[in-house]
């Protein structure tokens, strides 16, 4: 039996649909902010577009009670953006979808689209791995395998490579992947970097021939690594910074390998790197007593760029004839290899 409906009742269907149509479109998209503590009252948080070197808000809000409602229409699809007030706990990424999200303090994570839920499932997992007493790298490496293949267009995926410097001995199998990502992902900041750093571990990893730089001495003179290293003798380069602990912590161990080996032609050098001055970096060579001679960066974190040097110290031993023998060493380490060269 067909169902016959009148012209007014299809008016009226035709009519709801129109209204609920118009709800839709002008449906406003929003970032809810939950378990704001109460000493955030009074306090300003600022969003930005992570590719806005500037730093200029989008968008802000005083924050006035645990529960806060910012929006989001200024946001483009798929871009990545970061909530921040300054001083705080509140500090958070996230990805545009076209639909509200939600923000805890607690936790520091949103949610409430594909990619960010995605991003907060890998974080759970990774830091699983991370923060056991034994570190599992095989099962670390598959999560950010995995993690990477699936998300190559979201931005927040970015944070898997940079795990992967220390669950990894070899990054080239990334730059594939990371050529393959989307517009959005190859905008921000954070992909030039990461590429440049994987190239970098890439084109200086034992075997290659060291890169050369520029730097200042402790006595202002300008040099270039060259001056000092494929030279003719074996070379123990240590990148660090004065504010670095486990960098001081290698500092004496330095200082005994120049007094031993010395003499038989090693030649320690230190690179100052990632200060606020070459006149921190000098009070440091002061007080430490470092008795081998100093490079120090003064061209943006050139050398550790070029080096793909995520972390520090970075002690490496280079050739008599400039080629890198060894990266990451460390302590009685040093000593043993040493010893076999100088024996």
């Amino acid at each position: 039996m067909k169902r016959i409906i009148s012209l007014s009742s299809l008016l009226v269907v035709l009519g709801s649909l129109l209204i609920l149509s118009s709800c839709n479109r002008g449906k406003k998209n929003t970032l809810q902010l939950h378990g704001l503590e109460g000493n955030l009252s009074g306090m300003t948080a600022y969003l930005y577009d992570e590719t806005d070197t500037t730093k200029t808000p989008i968008d802000s809000i005083v924050i006035r009670d645990t529960v806060a409602s910012l929006s989001l229409d200024k946001l483009k699809k798929g871009y990545l953006y970061l909530l921040s007030c300054e001083g705080t706990p509140l500090n958070a990424q996230f990805v545009y979808e076209e639909t509200s999200l939600d923000y805890n303090l607690s936790d520091g994570r949103i949610s409430g689209s594909p990619a960010n839920d995605a991003s907060n499932a890998f974080e759970q997992d990774i830091q699983v791995i991370m923060q056991a007493d034994s570190i599992d790298q095989a099962a670390g490496q598959k999560i950010i395998r995995k993690y990477v293949a699936e998300q190559k267009n979201n931005p927040l995926v970015l944070r898997a490579i940079q795990y992967a410097m220390y669950l990894f001995d070899d990054l080239s199998e990334f730059q594939k992947p990371l050529e393959e990502m989307g517009e959005n992902v190859k905008r921000l900041p954070a992909y030039t970097t990461l590429t440049e750093m994987i190239q970098g571990m890439i084109n200086t990893k034992p075997g290659k021939s060291f890169a050369d730089f520029e730097g200042i001495t402790t006595d202002g003179e300008r040099v270039k690594l060259s001056d000092y290293v494929g030279q003719g003798q074996y070379a123990l380069v240590d990148f660090w910074a004065s504010w670095c602990g486990p960098c001081r912590r290698e500092i004496p161990t330095l200082i005994e390998m120049h007094k031993k080996y010395k003499d038989k032609g090693l030649l320690v050098l230190g690179v100052g790197v990632w200060e606020d001055s070459h006149d921190v970096h000098l009070q440091a060579v002061k007080e430490l007593q470092i008795p081998y001679p100093q490079i120090y960066d003064d061209q943006n974190n050139h050398a550790t760029s070029l080096y793909g040097i995520m972390g520090i110290p970075q002690i490496m031993l280079i050739g008599p004839d400039g080629v890198i023998m060894q990266r990451d060493l460390r302590g009685e380490q040093i000593d043993e290899i040493l010893s076999q060269i100088y024996k």
